[in-house]
């Protein structure tokens, strides 16, 4: 294994807190949008007579912070990319933080459809909202 210098190792650093700070943001995406989800459920609840907007509005909500997930998501990977890179002796300038070269539409597809975090997350609730909407007019 390559022996880094100290300001190698402080470029992994960077990378890594910008790793952390996507997850984290995911994390609080999935947090936000369940607080969101429930009150616009107990709104629907409570309406007399039922307000089915309510439900609609709770899954184009979901749908946006699915997608908003998925960006962080994908900001994840390509950080991750980089990290790798470095890690495997690439040609990285030192504290360069551009992941230019991982870009691509499909990659952030991926992050929100092919990641289990995300699809077992969204899917159902998004699932759920429609259904209760067209069984319950």
């Amino acid at each position: 294994m390559k022996d880094f210098k100290d300001s190698e190792m402080k470029h992994l650093e960077f990378i890594q807190g910008v790793i952390t700070r996507m997850a984290s943001n995911s994390f609080a995406m999935k947090g936000w949008m369940i607080a969101i989800v429930s009150a616009l459920l107990a709104l629907y609840a409570d309406s007399k007579p039922k307000n089915e907007c309510y439900l609609l509005v709770a899954a184009i909500a979901t749908l946006l912070f699915w997608i908003i997930d998925g960006y962080y998501l994908y900001i994840e990977r390509k950080y991750r990319k980089l990290y790798k890179d470095i890690i495997n002796d690439e040609k990285i300038l030192l504290f360069d933080m551009s992941t230019k070269k991982y870009e691509s539409f499909w990659g952030f597809l991926k992050a929100m459809f092919g990641s289990v975090s995300t699809i077992v997350m969204y899917l159902p609730i998004i699932a759920g909202l429609i259904l209760a909407y067209y069984f319950l007019l």
